[in-house]
């Protein structure tokens, strides 16, 4: 198994490619704010930010992500991974 390396560089994140990330909604209860989530998801050029990377079955509710720090995904190499809104520029 890959060990999992954290960076807090968000600025200098990959912007084509899932991360795994630590995150908080843009907008949360104030007794949440010590409260985190770890998901996957990407950049999303059109929205400017970082969303979740959902399923075609889930709909997707344009929520951006407040991201905390974030960790490339292994390579699975045989494993084909579904576009997502936002990877492929001409889609974005």
């Amino acid at each position: 198994m890959s060990k999992i390396v954290w960076r807090e560089d968000i600025a200098n994140a990959p912007h084509d490619r899932r991360l795994l990330l630590i995150t908080q909604p843009q907008m949360f209860d104030a007794a949440d704010e010590h409260v985190y989530d770890v998901l996957v998801g990407y950049w999303n050029a059109k929205s400017r930010a970082f969303v979740a990377a959902d399923s075609p079955a889930t709909p997707a509710n344009g929520q951006t992500l407040r991201v905390y720090k974030c960790a490339e995904l292994p390579n699975h190499s045989g494993v084909a991974l579904r576009s997502q809104v936002g990877l492929n520029p001409a889609r974005s």
